[in-house]
């Protein structure tokens, strides 16, 4: 593990040169491993574009052999910009557009923040083999002004179990003391597994949320699809993190505490368990590439107003058994999350994620589910409980109206469901 002691620089290349290192038995051959940093999410606009023209970076699944697009995929996209969100609409005539072989808008979930879209189709699979073509159209544009080119993907979706019906199994986030965890720590990392912690100069070095919770995982048939295998899991997936106390730099308790943290996955988290490049062993396990977009909630209202927020395109990357004929998958995965404390900094936190089947996927727990309604919390000009301050008359024309859920809301149940009105006369002001 290398930790440099001062940051680096943003959308910045770098390389980690690796020579006459001694190992155990023998000594490894030199390498190189390059890679270039990300750009800043605030700050100078040079250090948050990755390029003066607003286009696009990555696409996932990108269509070829190591990520083919399935039946079941979602779409996700990384621009070299911030997109704009008001140019971002799905609609038969809006600038992002899935289209089948008809010309019938597919029903999908678009989700922009920063730099980052998604697109997960409402129903749960494509038809297998047709004809489809998404539309990134020329009208989005980025928060710097600057306008698409534009680009069109067309793709015939794989059949994820063309043999018969996909697997489905239950896990379990495994957490320290469950007999599957070991001692508790990944292998990969050391780290204690499902913890996420949180650094911050506001929150200090030990900060973390322990993470819980089952999921209902789909693997593509593995019959069909023996050496790439895909897999998902759906939209609405809840898990449950452990309380974080608010300690100014870690010391200085500031009377706030999350309670319970709750992480609802925005949509389906796809990705791919592909052969091992490291080893030749019959027996190696797969690596694992697994993008999810979460929504982050807290118990506490006064905690969720600073932390309440959208963490989209957690890239998790990492090492996963597989025995489709008992049932099993245990997956071990590393990523890094940096969410936004109280809107004054950016935390980060390494990720390490650990997935365990239960042994009987005859009748394992359910996913832990959400049946609970949303509601309101806070809002930003509501009376203060705790000095009755009255902030509706600080109010200035030009401040947004923030309103706190418990927890995150159906974009497409919030369209025209909300309206601004002026008393005097009565205007109403589109949202």
């Amino acid at each position: 593990l290398i930790q440099p002691n001062n940051d680096l620089d943003p959308h910045t290349q770098y390389e980690v040169r690796i020579q006459s290192l001694t190992l155990e038995n023998g000594t490894a051959d030199d390498q190189t491993v390059a890679f270039t940093t990300r750009a800043l999410q605030r700050g100078p606009k040079n250090q948050v574009i990755t390029s003066p023209d607003f286009q696009l970076n990555r696409a996932f699944p990108s269509g070829e052999e190591q990520e083919p697009v399935m039946d079941f995929s979602t779409f996700r996209f990384q621009f070299s910009q911030p997109i704009d969100a008001t140019t971002a609409t799905y609609a038969e005539d809006g600038s992002v557009r899935l289209m089948d072989a008809d010309g019938q808008l597919v029903e999908a979930r678009l989700l922009v923040d920063g730099p980052y879209m998604t697109l997960d189709p409402e129903d749960d699979y494509l038809t297998p083999g047709a004809q489809y073509t998404l539309y990134l159209e020329p009208a989005l544009a980025s928060t710097y002004g600057e306008s698409f080119e534009g680009e069109d993907f067309r793709f015939q979706p794989k059949d994820s179990s063309p043999n018969g019906e996909p697997v489905f199994m239950v896990q379990r986030i495994t957490e320290p003391g469950d007999p599957n965890a070991g001692d508790g720590n990944s292998s990969l990392t050391g780290k204690p597994i499902n913890q996420v912690p949180v650094n911050s100069t506001l929150l200090g070095q030990d900060s973390a949320t322990q993470s819980s919770g089952n999921v209902r995982a789909e693997l593509a048939s593995t019959v069909s699809y023996p050496e790439v295998t895909p897999i998902r899991i759906a939209r609405n997936t809840l898990l449950t993190g452990s309380n974080i106390d608010v300690m100014i730099g870690g010391a200085v308790p500031a009377g706030i505490s999350s309670g319970q943290v709750k992480m609802h996955f925005l949509s389906d988290a796809t990705g791919y368990m592909v052969p091992n490049p490291y080893s030749s062993a019959d027996d190696a396990q797969r690596v694992v590439k697994l993008f999810m977009d979460v929504a982050i909630a807290t118990e506490n209202e006064e905690a969720n107003g600073g932390f309440t927020q959208d963490l989209m395109h957690i890239e998790l990357i990492g090492l996963a058994e597989i025995n489709p004929d008992q049932g099993a998958l245990n997956l071990d995965a590393v990523s890094m999350v940096e969410p936004d404390v109280l809107g004054q900094e950016f935390a980060n936190g390494l990720l390490s994620f650990q997935l365990s089947s239960y042994e009987d996927q005859t009748d394992p727990p359910p996913p832990t589910v959400d049946n609970a309604a949303p509601t309101l919390q806070s809002w930003t000009f509501g009376e203060d409980g705790a000095t009755s301050l009255d902030k509706t008359a600080m109010v200035k024309p030009t401040d947004p109206i923030i309103l706190n859920f418990s927890e995150p809301l159906d974009r497409d149940t919030v369209k025209g469901k909300v309206h601004l009105y002026k008393n005097e006369g009565g205007t109403q002001t589109d949202m």
